[in-house]
């Protein structure tokens, strides 16, 4: 699995290494992911999942939004800021911070001075959070247990506004990361470099989850961004052009 990116087995062993969790789960995580095609998946998809490991859903919710804005800051940025300059550029309380970055460990390099810069241990994390092919993973938005559905919060009237959906059967039917994936996946796909065509995965997707997806987005009061991200897809379409002879 290191072969040809050493920094795989580095990796793993600060994973190993990690007082907090088991390292024969660990290790099993890691394996867990040795075939897939994306080189860097066995790497740093376990350490991700974790962030998700906790069973309270508003707390995952929380967690993946604050991971989103602090991590997204941290692998764009041209120099490394510290910990106390995070928190003031994103706006999240510093303890908040911490909470995050204490999941981080593995790939990130993290001073006991919080006036000392948060580095990323090796480049290749920026590269996997960056890459199309991560980005556009559909894996949870076409789960058939958990992903999108007709009337994933079983309605039972189609005229039922969002504001009288029960708190609770939200969050037991709408994951977090199934929140996160449902209003950010055009975002992803149009900071990419992704050329949408017919017969894509893309467009096999929309012919079957389009009318689902705007559903979600409506239970979770993004109604109003779905037309910004249609006109974005739009924007990646590869037009076929047919010419006969």
């Amino acid at each position: 699995m290191a072969m040809p990116l050493f920094i795989f087995a580095a990796t793993a062993c600060r994973v190993l290494e990690d007082h907090r969790w088991d390292p024969i789960d660990s290790l099993k995580e890691i394996l867990e992911h040795q075939h897939e095609n994306l080189q860097l998946s066995g790497t740093y998809l376990p350490i991700l999942k974790r962030i998700l490991m906790d069973p309270s859903p508003q707390r995952q919710n929380k967690l993946v939004q604050t991971f989103r804005q602090m991590v997204g800051v941290i692998v764009v940025l041209e120099s490394p800021l510290s910990i106390t300059s995070l928190s003031k550029l994103i706006d999240i309380e510093e303890r908040n911070v911490r909470i995050i970055l204490d999941l981080l460990h593995s790939v990130l390099n993290i001073p006991h001075d919080t006036s000392k810069p948060v580095r990323l241990f090796h480049l290749s994390f920026r590269d996997f959070l960056l890459d199309p092919a991560t980005k556009t993973d559909f894996s949870v938005m076409i789960d058939s247990q958990q992903g999108l559905q007709e009337n994933i919060c079983e309605l039972s009237s189609y005229g039922t506004s969002s504001d009288q959906i029960e708190a609770q059967k939200r969050d037991v039917r709408i994951s977090a990361e199934l929140r996160y994936s449902t209003r950010y996946w055009v975002d992803h796909l149009h900071q990419g470099t992704v050329v949408l065509s017919d017969h894509d995965k893309i467009h096999g997707f929309l012919k079957k989850h389009f009318l689902h997806w705007l559903e979600l987005m409506s239970i979770l009061g993004y109604l109003p961004e779905a037309l910004d991200k249609i006109n974005a897809l739009q924007t990646m379409v590869q037009l076929s052009i047919i010419i006969s002879r």
